[in-house]
């Protein structure tokens, strides 16, 4: 590409060739002008693409952590779960009880293996496995953890946060 040497002076550029669709001569015009704006596309900034990324490790260390503030955080005002029965949580609110409960009845010891990750301007979504175990803080044994998600993150005061979230028991 005729224009590589001169994208590689912008902050945060990476290879054409290692994005998720491949830059044209257009798209690298659209890349500097997008670069002078502020706005890089996913891309272009490694910082863009691992964000939704962070969010969900985020989410596993206040768990594990039982910060429910943080958490919480972690979710835009209007989240809506879809858990493994089927059923809608909606609402941060809804999403803080659920939390409060977890954390006062169960010591968390959870992680994340995120398998893709994709993001736009303004929506992404990240897909993986979230293992580990829940033990009961009153006794007894452990419930194993074990389950696939999707996130679909969206950006809310310059910051991603989890819009939806479903998981189900991974096979």
């Amino acid at each position: 590409m005729i224009l590589t040497p001169l994208l590689q002076q912008i902050p945060g550029f990476r290879n054409p060739s290692s994005c998720t669709r491949r830059v044209d001569q257009a798209g690298a015009y659209l890349l500097v002008i997008t670069s002078l704006t502020g706005t890089m596309p996913a891309c272009v900034s490694n910082r863009a693409v691992r964000a939704p990324e962070q969010i969900v490790h985020a989410i596993i260390d206040a768990d594990n952590a039982r910060d429910l503030d943080a958490a919480v955080d972690c979710y835009t005002a209007d989240v809506i779960w879809i858990s493994p029965d089927g059923n809608l949580i909606a609402g941060d609110r809804a999403i803080r009880e659920r939390y409060r409960r977890m954390y006062a009845d169960y010591d968390v010891r959870l992680s994340a293996i995120v398998e893709e990750v994709e993001s736009a301007a303004m929506l992404a979504f990240v897909r993986g496995l979230t293992v580990g175990e829940l033990s009961p803080r009153t006794g007894g044994d452990p419930v194993r953890v074990r389950d696939r998600f999707v996130a679909i993150l969206r950006r809310a005061g310059g910051r991603w946060k989890v819009a939806r979230l479903m998981w189900a028991p991974a096979k």
